[in-house]
């Protein structure tokens, strides 16, 4: 089974990903950030996208059979409100629209 893990460089998705890769599981890993994936989790497949943009930024679908949706804006401040929105909904509604093309 492949599965592709969202927010897979936070706390959480860091723990998420070690328990799948242990369970042998085979990791996708969604990265904004792809240095600071490839430090953390250099041996895995890490693809560069955003949960904010259609298609989760990603010029070809994943090819999963699961998806860990983890990523999130967390400060809940005021002037972060547009990002929250953005990752948290506008992120997840993004996510949910791809899986369904499976």
């Amino acid at each position: 089974m492949t599965v592709l893990v969202t927010g897979g460089t936070g706390t959480l998705g860091q723990e998420l990903i070690h328990n799948l890769v242990a369970r042998g599981q085979k990791v996708k890993i969604l990265a904004r950030d792809t240095k600071k994936a490839e430090e953390l989790f250099g041996d895995l497949d890490i693809l560069k996208g955003d949960v904010t943009e259609d298609n989760l930024g990603l010029v070809a679908n994943p090819c999963v059979d699961a998806v860990y949706h983890l990523a999130g804006f967390l400060d809940l401040g005021e002037k972060h409100r547009d990002a929250l929105w953005d990752v948290n909904v506008v992120g997840t509604q993004n996510v949910i629209k791809l899986m369904k093309l499976y």
